[in-house]
């Protein structure tokens, strides 16, 4: 091979616009973007798929009209000194064909062209043909070893065939056409080119397959061959020793110089190779496995949403399978044998699941939730799962109707659930920013125009094909990427932004303003991949621009019923065919369905820049992580009011029992949440270690007003905890729970312990106060110093002062009744006597 000096341009390439190019041990091949086949290098091996016959001159020497004798090719003698002649194909020693001496001025002797390597000084001959294994025979006429440049010449059925990809191994090449055939060329001693046997063959052969297979890539190993079928088969031959072909040999001698297709890939099994490559002697397969199949489909039962999509198997022993698209996930899961008589309907508004089973006559409602490790967080977790219940849903889709109280009690339940969580991390916080439900995906924040009202199918791509399509805006935007479609596999695309000058002029002289790199990208059926610019371009208003996307890959989904003008966000986008486009993209159907923009501001910022976002957006950063953490008195005072509102339906009873009980068991849940935000928020100013100030008085007082909502509570529940009342007994034991989680803020000192325990030793049997106390007692991690030497001790004054301002009971009567020995007598009694 030779190249010009000045340009570094291969020799006989002049002109000619390659789109691709492969390299062999000792060849190379080049596709044309015309898809025409060009190679040079050594031929010894047909590599180069052509046999070109050496110019002999007529002025032969008598040697060289007789028999020649060659040297064995470990026997040659080549020096650098002065070339000759080659004593077989009549070329210069040093420089071959490229020797700058006309032919027809060539003598036999030494060459004048320069310093170089002589012939072999046994044989003659040059060092291209000395490596030549075969000796040609007398009178025949030379043939070239060293081929440069030129086309190779592929007819199928008489006519050209244009070859879209090519690869090469050692001394071997596969070419893969646009119409899906394979031929190959070169070395076939390990049945490399798939004809069958392993004879020499000295043009492009056609690789014989099944009717119905169509190959989409090919790819070759050091000395064999690996092609992959659109449907996701794999096909192997060549070289086997080293177990490259993935299949087991058969009794034909010649097994693997034929295409046999290798085990587990394809249509019948589990996956699906979507990409192969070889390499020496290895082969690469990367597949998808097929999660779902047909005959798990048609027995089943689906129930389904545009985001959901839930298969319910009718056999036993089968899971069930739950595809969420909005939250990425794909998960199996066990039914049981109660899935066979179970009926399922997913409502949509409120993401709910509601299951009937028929026999057992019960309806259940499932809702989605954070599937997080129970041993990782403890009890935390479990304090939200009442809030999945769908008394606490709201819809999610528009139109929504709710009354007030439902709304509240949601806001609430989402203060209490945003509190917990903020307390726990139970997200990872970068995943969670960057999630496409959070604002985290490329088109977050950004405008959409759609150019199709409608989606067709079968739209294929060939090595050379472009689509483009050409776009003006009415105002100054920024272009952000282009939404292709997929939906069949892995695609490759490359896209290109160019503007015109104007609106008429020659495409070929348009500016190019933006080139991304190749892109790996995959997407679901009838759906847009977004593919984004490295940096957004500024698209001038009523400027014509050329956006293109080539494209490689399976066939995929395409836009119909396209639209030549779109509104949107007060942007019109007016769009015409392209010169470019070669591959059927036009204003009506094929690909680029979605363009991806910024509305640019008269100063030349987008308009969802910081300064410039709606009050909605600025108003919902109020409620944050850290707003859960910011406690007031007037955050105080409004909850116990919900407190109260709560509690007040709790014991109340009404003459309609169903509406009764509605109302009570949506009061008593409402009184859960607010017990547990007061507990959180109680700690969060009065914190249990530290030195720290004590808060002011107006949290004081908020404090003695929960204290005694508390102490009424317990007094009204003894009168009626007899009754079968489910919903006061769960409120009751949170009530409890309130007590003894901030027993530190309500017994700061010696004076309210001991009040405390006074109160609880002159209740009745069963009074909800005796549980607190004794909860709270049971906290404190000494005890003998404060009931032996009564040691005296204060956290809290300002609070301990207000607090003991509400007991009515005399010193001297709290000084008998928390006498040691009544002490004891009592723990004792509600230890041993009393069973409840």
């Amino acid at each position: 091979m030779s190249v010009y000096p000045e340009t570094g341009q291969v020799l006989g390439l002049d002109g000619t616009h390659m789109a691709s190019l492969a390299l062999g041990k000792t060849h190379a091949v080049a596709i044309s973007k015309q898809g025409y086949v060009y190679t040079w290098g050594l031929n010894n091996l047909n590599q180069c798929g052509r046999v070109e016959q050496a110019p002999v001159s007529s002025s032969v020497s008598p040697r060289r009209r007789g028999s020649v004798v060659v040297c064995e090719p470990s026997e040659h003698l080549f020096v650098k000194d002065i070339p000759s002649y080659c004593t077989q194909c009549g070329l210069c020693s040093a420089r071959g064909s490229a020797c700058p001496i006309p032919a027809f001025t060539r003598k036999t002797g030494t060459c004048s062209c320069g310093p170089g390597e002589t012939p072999c000084l046994r044989c003659g001959l040059c060092r291209s043909c000395g490596e030549s294994t075969q000796q040609r025979p007398a009178g025949d006429t030379p043939t070239r070893t060293h081929l440069a440049p030129a086309r190779v010449s592929i007819v199928k059925a008489q006519q050209n065939v244009k070859v879209s990809s090519v690869s090469c191994g050692n001394f071997h090449t596969i070419l893969l056409a646009a119409d899906g055939t394979v031929f190959s060329f070169g070395s076939n001693c390990h049945g490399q080119l798939g004809t069958g046997d392993v004879r020499s063959k000295t043009d492009p052969q056609l690789v014989v397959l099944p009717q119905d297979v169509q190959v989409v890539q090919v790819a070759a190993g050091a000395n064999h061959t690996v092609l992959r079928t659109s449907v996701g088969a794999v096909y192997t031959f060549g070289a086997h020793k080293m177990g490259q072909l993935l299949r087991p040999p058969e009794e034909d001698t010649y097994w693997h110089a034929t295409p046999g297709r290798v085990p587990g890939f394809g249509p019948g099994c589990e996956s699906f190779a979507t990409w192969i490559g070889a390499v020496g002697d290895a082969t690469l397969i990367h597949s998808h496995t097929a999660l779902i199949h047909s005959e798990d489909v048609i027995d089943a039962q689906l129930v389904a949403s545009k985001n959901d999509l839930f298969i319910f198997p009718r056999q036993v022993g089968k899971e069930y399978v739950a595809i969420r698209r909005k939250h990425g996930s794909f998960a199996h899961h066990q039914l049981g044998p109660a899935g066979l008589y179970t009926s399922w309907c997913l409502e949509s508004r409120h993401d709910i699941l509601w299951s009937y089973n028929a026999a057992e006559m019960r309806v259940q409602a499932t809702s989605v939730h954070l599937a997080t490790p129970k041993e990782a967080y403890g009890d935390r977790m479990d304090s939200l799962a009442f809030l999945r219940s769908p008394e606490w849903t709201v819809p999610l889709e528009s139109p929504t109707h709710c009354s007030s109280t439902q709304l509240g009690i949601s806001l609430l339940s989402c203060t209490y659930g945003a509190a917990t969580i903020s307390k726990g991390r139970l997200w990872n916080e970068k995943d969670f920013i960057n999630s496409p439900e959070h604002g985290g995906s490329p088109t977050s924040g950004r405008s959409v125009v759609c150019r199709f009202e409608s989606t067709g199918g079968g739209w294929g791509y060939s090595a050379h094909s472009i689509e483009a399509i050409q776009v003006k805006a009415s105002k100054d935007v920024r272009l952000l990427g282009i939404g292709l479609y997929g939906g069949r596999g892995e695609y490759i695309a490359k896209i290109k932004l160019f503007r015109l000058p104007s609106d008429m002029s020659d495409e070929q002289c348009a500016e190019m303003l933006s080139e991304s790199d190749e892109t790996l990208y995959d997407c679901g059926q009838r759906e847009a991949a977004a593919l984004m610019l490295a940096q957004p371009v500024l698209m001038k208003a009523n400027h014509w621009h050329v956006v293109s996307a080539k494209i490689s890959g399976p066939s995929s989904d395409c836009g119909a019923t396209g639209r030549r003008v779109v509104e949107c966000d007060d942007v019109t986008f007016t769009f015409r065919n392209s010169a470019i486009s070669n591959n059927g993209t036009d204003v009506n159907v094929g690909q680029i369905p979605e363009l991806y923009y910024q509305v640019v501001s008269s100063s030349g910022e987008g308009v969802t820049s910081e300064d410039e976002k709606p009050d909605d957006y600025v108003n919902s950063r109020l409620f944050s992580s850290t707003s859960m953490d910011t406690v007031s008195p007037s955050a105080f005072l409004a909850l116990l009011r919900v407190l109260d509102w709560a509690l007040t339906r709790v014991f109340e009873s009404q003459n309609e029992v169903d509406q009764r009980l509605w109302n009570t068991e949506r009061a008593a849940a409402t009184a859960l949440i607010v017990m547990r935000i007061l507990s959180r928020y109680v700690l969060l100013v009065y914190r249990p270690t530290g030195d720290t100030e004590e808060p002011s008085s107006s949290f004081a007082d908020t404090v003695v007003l929960l204290h005694s909502a508390l102490l009424t509570m317990f007094d009204r529940s003894s009168d009626c905890v007899q009754e079968e009342n489910f919903a006061l007994s769960i409120v009751l034991n949170e009530a409890i729970g309130l007590f003894v989680g901030i027993s530190l803020c309500f017994m700061p000192s010696l004076h309210l312990l001991l009040c405390h325990l006074a109160l609880a030793i002159s209740s009745p049997i069963g009074h909800p106060l005796i549980a607190a106390v004794i909860g709270s007692i049971a906290k404190r991690d000494t005890l003998l110093d404060v009931f032996l030497n009564r040691t005296d001790f204060v956290r809290f004054p300002q609070l301990s002062k207000q607090l003991a301002e509400h007991f009515t009971m005399d010193n001297q009567r709290v000084e008998t009744l928390t006498a040691l020995p009544n002490i004891l007598r009592f723990l004792y009694e509600k230890s041993f006597h009393e069973t409840n």
